[in-house]
C-alpha cells in the first residue's frame, strides 16, 4: 500500500475519534414534527432558540427559586384586581436563551404552599436581558373570593414569597468555546430584530469553528509526529524511501495548518478532508453541494456587512443560514452528512 494512504487510514480514523469527542454528542436531539428541511428553516426562522437550546450541549438548565418582593403602583386597599410588576436578576449565565415556566409560590410560617393561581396571582415575563440577568415579570392579582379583604400587602407580610423559573444558557463557570457564544450571540440579535448582525455572528460561529478544528488538526500532528514515524520504521525496517516520504507527508501536513495565511474556505476543505468529506465520497455527496454553494453564499453576505453594507431580509434568510452553518459544523462532528436526511437522524418526533 502507497504509505501516504497508510497514513492516512490511520490519522482518519483517530482524528475522526477526536471529532467525535468535541461535544457529546448524545445529547443533541431535537423533539417535535419536522419531517424535512424547509420545517427545520421555518422553525428557525419564528424561535431559533427552541432548536438551539436542544443541539447545542453547552446550553445547560437551571432550575431557579429565590425569595422575592411583588410591587404595584395601584391602589392595592381599595382596588379588587391591580396591576402588579416584580424583578430579579439571574447571575449564574453568561448568555441566557430562554427563560420559562415562571411560577409564584407562597409559603406559610407552617410550610404550608400555596399556588400563584389559588391566590389570584397571574404573572409574565415582560422582558429578559440575555446577558446581564436582569427579569422583569408584569401581571395582575386579583383577590381570591375565598378571602376578598386580601390585599397585596397582606400576602407579602403574612407569607414568604417564593418565584421560580426555567433558565437556559451558558453558565459562566463552564469553559466554553468562542464559536459557540457567537452562534448564541448571533441568536439573540436575531431575537433582536437586527437580522444583519445576527447574521455576521453566526458566520463568525462558523469561522471560529474552523479555526478551533484547525488547532486540533495541528495538535493531533505535532503529538503523532514521532509515533507514526516509528511505526513507518518498525513495519518498514529497510525501506528507507517509505520513511522519507513518511516525513515529508506528515511534515507537509503540520506546514500546512501552521499556515494561517489560507482562506477559510481552504480549511473548512482541509477539516472535511481529513476525514474523508469530500466531493468523491458517496455518503457525502449533499454535505459537499453544500460547502460549494451555501457556505460561499453566506460568506459573500459576511462580508458585505463587515465593509457597512447592509443586506434587505429578502436578500438574506438568517434562518436559512443558521440552517446551513448548524449542517456543516454538526457534519463534521459527527463525521456524517446532515443535509442527506435533512437532519432526520436528530428529531424524535413527539
Amino acid at each position: 500500500m502507497d504509505i501516504k494512504k497508510e497514513i492516512f487510514k490511520l490519522t482518519k480514523y483517530e482524528l475522526e475519534d477526536i471529532y467525535k469527542n468535541k461535544i457529546d454528542l448524545n445529547v443533541i436531539m431535537i423533539n417535535g414534527s419536522y419531517s424535512n428541511k424547509e420545517e427545520v428553516i421555518s422553525k428557525l426562522r419564528s424561535q431559533p432558540m427552541t432548536i438551539v437550546n436542544q443541539i447545542v450541549p453547552y446550553i445547560k438548565k437551571v432550575e431557579i427559586e429565590e425569595d422575592t418582593c411583588i410591587d404595584t403602583d395601584d391602589d392595592f386597599r381599595e382596588l379588587y384586581t391591580i396591576s402588579i410588576y416584580d424583578h430579579i436578576q439571574v447571575k449564574l449565565f453568561s448568555v441566557i436563551t430562554s427563560i420559562y415556566d415562571l411560577e409564584y409560590r407562597f409559603i406559610e410560617y407552617d410550610g404550608t404552599a400555596h399556588s400563584d393561581y389559588e391566590l389570584g396571582i397571574e404573572a409574565e415575563i415582560e422582558y429578559y436581558s440575555s446577558h446581564s440577568g436582569d427579569i422583569r415579570i408584569k401581571g395582575k392579582y386579583t383577590r381570591p373570593d375565598f378571602q376578598p379583604e386580601m390585599t397585596l400587602m397582606d400576602l407579602d407580610s403574612c407569607l414568604q414569597t417564593k418565584i421560580t423559573c426555567t433558565v437556559n444558557g451558558l453558565l459562566r463557570e463552564d469553559d466554553i468555546p468562542s464559536w459557540v457564544y457567537y452562534l448564541i450571540e448571533g441568536c439573540v440579535n436575531y431575537d433582536d430584530d437586527n437580522n444583519n448582525i445576527a447574521v455576521f455572528n453566526i458566520f463568525a460561529a462558523l469561522d471560529n469553528f474552523i479555526e478551533d478544528m484547525n488547532s486540533e488538526i495541528l495538535d493531533y500532528y505535532l503529538l503523532k509526529y514521532n509515533e507514526i514515524l516509528e511505526y513507518v520504521k518498525t513495519k518498514y525496517p529497510n525501506d528507507s524511501e517509505k520513511y522519507s516520504e513518511a516525513k515529508n507527508y506528515l511534515q507537509d501536513k503540520i506546514k500546512k495548518y501552521c499556515r494561517d495565511t489560507r482562506r477559510l474556505e481552504e480549511k473548512l476543505k482541509d477539516v472535511m478532508s481529513e476525514v474523508e468529506i469530500k466531493g468523491d465520497n458517496p455518503k457525502f455527496y449533499k454535505l459537499c453541494n453544500v460547502y460549494k454553494t451555501k457556505f460561499k453564499e453566506i460568506e459573500k453576505y459576511r462580508n458585505k456587512i463587515a465593509h457597512g453594507e447592509l443586506c434587505n431580509h429578502n436578500e438574506l434568510d438568517f434562518a436559512e443560514c443558521l440552517y446551513y452553518i448548524f449542517t456543516i459544523i454538526l457534519s463534521i462532528l459527527f463525521v456524517y452528512d446532515f443535509e442527506k436526511d435533512e437532519w432526520q437522524n436528530i428529531i424524535e418526533e413527539c
